[in-house]
Order: structure tokens, then sequence, then C-alpha cells
């Protein structure tokens, strides 16, 4: 690391940014039962005072009902020196809730006073399975790993589609990235789909005699530029996406069933529809017709507000009575 934050250079390297992440690697570890172990690390190094400003206060969102989290090791490194910092020491906090109602948690830690230069080093551990809709930069797993055998107290993590695995990968942020890398770790016997999309990444997969690890990483990726009306990020910046699933139209049905008293009409629901259409003129329309007015409808009159549902929340729709 000490020769990694060397080469890193300064902030005139980087365009004058305030940080720059110099590794970022998550091993993704997926058994049998869908149970992801995830070992994780990450060395940043400071280029600005408003760095240590910003950073001195280092946070891990994470949604306990999918995933546990541990951090392992955290450690200043300046002049050729590791200062341990006393994990003992992290925060469990409630997170701040506005839209989704989760009840997802942040661990936070103190770091020591930091100076331009430093690089801080972090090293995780989690279990679990992936929700998109929380961007989780990943933890580790420690000691023995084999496909088949889950760990006491796993059962509580596995995923909703038990046995599958799912993940959105995104290969840049608002910070110059030297290198990030992605390797997910299946049971030989469990087949991926997985594209890359809005931009070139390296990749390559490999095997031995119980898994096939597929790997994806970047070099030198600069720090997304943010403009005013843009795109969501995932849209438009260098991604990795992938599924163990057979195929699109399986998922569609497993969701369809696990949602199977989502989708009942009431008769204030087909009142509400019979009333949109008749004001459109469009009764008579196409299926294609209809469907697009009344999900411009729904865009323009309904908020979401996610509370929990209970088992498999993240997959399962809010009833259309409520």
């Amino acid at each position: 690391p000490f020769s990694r934050l060397e080469d890193a250079g300064t902030a005139d390297d980087h365009g004058g940014a305030d940080h720059v992440i110099v590794l970022e690697h998550a091993i993704n570890r997926v058994k049998d039962s869908g149970v992801t172990y995830v070992d994780g690390y990450r060395l940043v190094k400071l280029l600005t005072s408003a760095a240590c400003r910003d950073l001195s206060v280092l946070n891990w969102h994470y949604d306990p009902q999918s995933q546990a989290l541990e951090v392992r090791e955290v450690a200043v490194l300046r002049d050729g020196e590791r200062i341990p910092v006393d994990v003992a020491t992290v925060h469990d906090l409630p997170a701040p809730q506005a839209a989704i109602y989760w009840r997802d948690r942040v661990k936070t830690l103190q770091l020591p006073r930091l100076e331009v230069g430093d690089g801080i080093e972090v090293k995780t551990f989690s279990k679990g399975f992936t929700y998109a809709l929380l961007e989780q930069g990943a933890g580790g797993a420690g000691g023995a790993w084999t496909p088949s055998a889950d760990e006491p107290g796993d059962e509580k993590f596995i995923p909703p589609m038990p046995g599958e695995y799912f993940d959105i990968v995104r290969f840049q942020v608002d910070a110059p990235i030297v290198e990030k890398r992605y390797d997910l770790v299946l049971p030989r016997d469990k087949r991926l789909h997985a594209e890359t999309y809005n931009g070139a990444l390296y990749s390559s997969v490999t095997y031995d005699e119980i898994t096939t690890t597929y790997s994806w990483w970047c070099l030198d990726m600069p720090a997304r530029v943010r403009e005013p009306r843009q795109p969501d990020s995932s849209d438009i910046v260098p991604k990795a996406v992938m599924a163990t699933a057979e195929s699109w139209e399986a998922k569609s049905r497993w969701f369809f069933d696990v949602n199977n008293n989502q989708f009942e009409v009431t008769p204030a629901i087909q009142a509400k529809v019979d009333e949109i259409l008749d004001t459109q003129g469009l009764k008579k329309a196409s299926d294609e017709a209809k469907a697009k007015a009344l999900l411009h409808w729904v865009a323009q009159n309904i908020r979401y507000s996610g509370q929990t549902m209970g088992e498999g929340e993240g997959f399962t729709l809010h009833p259309g009575d409520m």
C-alpha cells in the first residue's frame, strides 16, 4: 500500500481532486444457498485539506434484514508507518430515512487528525445478499469457505430468490480511481448472465475444481463529471450487470408469484382506471396506449413511501388498495 500511495501522485495529477481511490477490491464468494461472503479492501489517498475534513469520519450503510457487516481493520498510513485505528469505537446507528423506511443502519468511525498525503486503509467483512437500492461497497470473509457449507446464522441471509445472485457494479464515482476490482466466485455448477455497459472494462474468467471466478476491473478511471439534469449515474457510468437467474422470464414469473396478492383489482381501483381512460378518450384504445396513460397518471399522482413489508422486503410490492 505504501508504494501504491506514493505512485498515486498529488491533486495536480488528478485534476485538483480532493482525494483519490488508490485501490478498491471486493471478492464476492457465493454459496449454493445464495448467501454471499464478501472480502472488502479500500485504500484512499488524501490530496487536499478538504479531504482531511470530509473523510475524518468513515461510514458504512447496510440493511440488517439482508446483510451483516463487520469493520475488521482500519489504519492511517503516513510516512511509511501504519497507524491502527481502534475499530472497537465503531458506532452502529439508525441511518437517516427518507421515502424508504426499511430500518437500515449506518456504522461510523472517527479517525485521528488527518494530514494531506495520508492514506486510509479499510478492511471489511459482510455476508448476505445485495439490495440494489443500497450502494453498499462491500466487506469480507474470514476462515474456511466452501460453496456448499453455510455457517450458523447464514439462513437469515438467504436471498428471497434462494440460490440466485444479482448485482450491478458501477466503476466510476465522484472521485478518481487508480484501480478498482470486483471478483465473483460462484460454485462451478452455477451459470451466469453478465454484460458491461457505458464504456470499456477489463474482465477475465478462471476456474478450479469447485468454483468459477468472474472478474471485472478498471484502471485510471477519472472522476464522474456532474452536469445539470443529467441521467442517473447507472445510465452513463461504466458498469457490470450480472445475474444467475435462468432468464428474465424466469425472474419475472418468480416476481409475479411472490406478489400474487398485490395485483388484485378493487372496485375503487377499477373506477379510477375507467375514469382516467374515459377522460383521455382511450376506452377503446390498444392495451399499449392504455398502459402508457395509466403509467403516466401513476407517476404524476402517486408518491412512493417504502414501508417494511416483512419477509422479502425489496421484492414485495405494496398492494394496490394500500
